[in-house]
């Protein structure tokens, strides 16, 4: 509660300071009191003025919602210039006696001002533009913030639609050519078509609880990707090696829903499957320096200059993890794509670990 008075004056005394300071000068200087005494009467009064003020405008709005059929247009508690400009002269008066008796109590000197007909009408004209003005700034200020925080609100909606319709466009592009293999499968061998089709059962399921949000546990990520791993698995049978490197400490690090798998599917399009004796794909995650580095790495033949540069039969893949990751983190994330000397392909991945965000 203290806490709250405290930090409730700072935010008033901040906003209302200079103003104080300027009445103060003014007042010691009309009625030849003292500067502090005058100071001490303005604050009072002042404070007393925000907080009658606070009280109607809160007041004013909590009746609207609730016993009336009228609705409110701003965010914050606010409830109309007519009703406000009626409450300030209340409020003022009732700040001036109140305040004015808490300055008696505190200076004890200042009962000539209050009984000081011309006096009275100076402070309390004073307090009544000073209200106005204070009013004026605090409702333009939430007014502006109010803004602020619904374009914000619309940005955000605007990025996950864009998201989700990345999404929705990959995950297709991987059913058609899951599907285009199982029927090649259904001709060649029946029970293997049979056991990918389950595969593929167990994919979609993962995908379509995927696709009810942006991230998921890195757990959840890697699970999906070995159910994808599983189909490929049937299809390349013993030319494919998967190796999967999970640390459990990193199995609740929230990451982008289905990031991984537009890597893997490359890795082995276009890494694996091109060779005769196929090779080994590894999809590992690292923590350093509180960095999240995912890698999928295949000794295949290697990506080609139009994959990396995002063009080619499959670059869609690679534009939909750079705008994911862009999105979502900005300059946070990095993602980069090489060839090492020994042959093969990398897909790095780069995100700050932010240890408040992990999924419990």
């Amino acid at each position: 509660m203290t806490k709250t008075i405290l930090t409730f004056l700072w935010r008033e005394l901040r906003v209302s300071g200079p103003m104080i300071i300027i009445a103060s000068i003014l007042l010691s200087h009309l009625f030849k009191e003292k500067l502090w005494m005058m100071t001490v009467h303005t604050v009072c009064v002042g404070l007393c003025m925000q907080v009658l003020i606070k009280l109607g405008r809160h007041g004013g709005c909590y009746f609207i919602r609730n016993y009336t059929k009228l609705e409110l247009q701003q965010d914050f508690a606010w409830p109309g210039w007519p009703f406000m400009l009626a409450w300030i002269p209340i409020a003022c008066i009732g700040g001036y006696l109140i305040g004015g008796n808490i300055a008696l109590v505190l200076t004890g000197d200042t009962r000539k001002l209050q009984n000081n007909g011309y006096g009275l009408i100076i402070i309390l004209s004073a307090c009544l533009i000073a209200a106005l003005v204070s009013t004026i700034y605090l409702y333009s200020r939430n007014y502006i913030a109010s803004m602020e925080a619904c374009n914000a609100a619309i940005q955000q909606k605007a990025t996950e639609s864009h998201l989700r319709l990345l999404q929705s466009q990959l995950e297709p592009h991987m059913l058609f050519n899951t599907l285009a293999n199982l029927r090649v499968l259904i001709e060649v061998d029946a029970r293997a078509a049979q056991e990918m089709l389950d595969h593929l059962n167990d994919f979609l399921r993962s995908s379509l609880n995927g696709s009810r949000t942006t991230n998921h546990s890195l757990e959840e990520e890697f699970q999906r990707i070995q159910d994808y791993l599983a189909l490929m698995k049937i299809r390349m049978r013993e030319r494919l090696k998967i190796e999967v490197e999970l640390p459990p400490q990193l199995n609740r690090i929230p990451v982008p829903a289905m990031i991984l798998q537009p890597l893997v599917e490359n890795a082995i399009k276009h890494g694996l499957e091109p060779t005769e004796h196929g090779g080994t794909i590894s999809i590992r995650a690292k923590n350093l320096n509180q960095q999240l580095h995912l890698y999928v790495q295949d000794d295949g033949c290697g990506t080609t200059p139009s994959l990396v540069q995002e063009h080619g039969s499959d670059g869609y893949g690679l534009q939909h993890v750079r705008e994911r990751l862009l999105h979502m983190y900005g300059d946070k994330a990095i993602f980069d794509i090489v060839n090492p000397p020994s042959g093969g392909y990398i897909a790095h991945i780069q995100l700050p670990i932010d240890q408040a965000s992990s999924l419990s």
